[in-house]
């Protein structure tokens, strides 16, 4: 005589390695052959989630407070183009290129802007600038991008003196306009 035996559907576990395993639909979790649910084995490991969560802000706030902060100082400059002297009255000028943009940002990385910035005695006595080269020093740490607007340069320097940094990117500025109007 044979008999029936119902089937019924059930969720297999997933196997992993050790003695763990997740079922997926009850959230529960088998350490050491006895389900526990993830909330019940978290408070059974309470005291290390706390000393791991302490272990991080300790951390955190040893390295914020040996941390040297970093001041960026940035200046944006419009740059307008400008008909010749000699052009009839009326005349538009031609649409801007980004080449011409680019022109400028390579005149602000000049050697002859740059030195003339390093003239002024604050930008000479930066500690920033305190090399054997303070030439190739500026020109490493003083950033000179286009931005997504055609006509706008963006110079920016960062330093761990907020004031230092603001002081080269302003002189480095004004020597590139004293450099435009001569």
């Amino acid at each position: 005589m044979s008999s029936l035996i119902p089937y019924r559907s059930v969720a297999a576990p997933i196997e992993t390695t050790g003695s763990r395993a997740l079922h997926p639909r009850t959230a529960q979790v088998r350490v050491g052959g006895e389900d526990a649910s993830i909330l019940e084995l978290m408070w059974r490991r309470r005291w290390t989630l706390v000393a791991c969560v302490a272990l991080a802000v300790a951390l955190g706030v040893a390295y914020l407070s040996t941390a040297t902060p970093h001041y960026t100082s940035t200046a944006v400059i419009f740059v307008q183009q400008q008909l010749p002297d000699n052009a009839p009255t009326g005349l538009q000028p031609p649409p801007f290129a980004t080449a011409t943009v680019e022109a400028h940002a390579e005149m602000l990385r000049s050697n002859s802007v740059l030195l003339e910035a390093l003239r002024h005695p604050e930008v000479a006595a930066a500690p920033l600038l305190a090399s054997a080269d303070p030439l190739r020093t500026l020109r490493r740490e003083l950033d000179v991008s286009t931005g997504l607007e055609k006509e706008l340069l963006t110079v920016s320097l960062t330093s761990p003196d907020a004031d230092e940094a603001a002081m080269i990117v302003n002189r480095g500025v004004e020597a590139y306009v004293e450099a435009q109007q001569a």
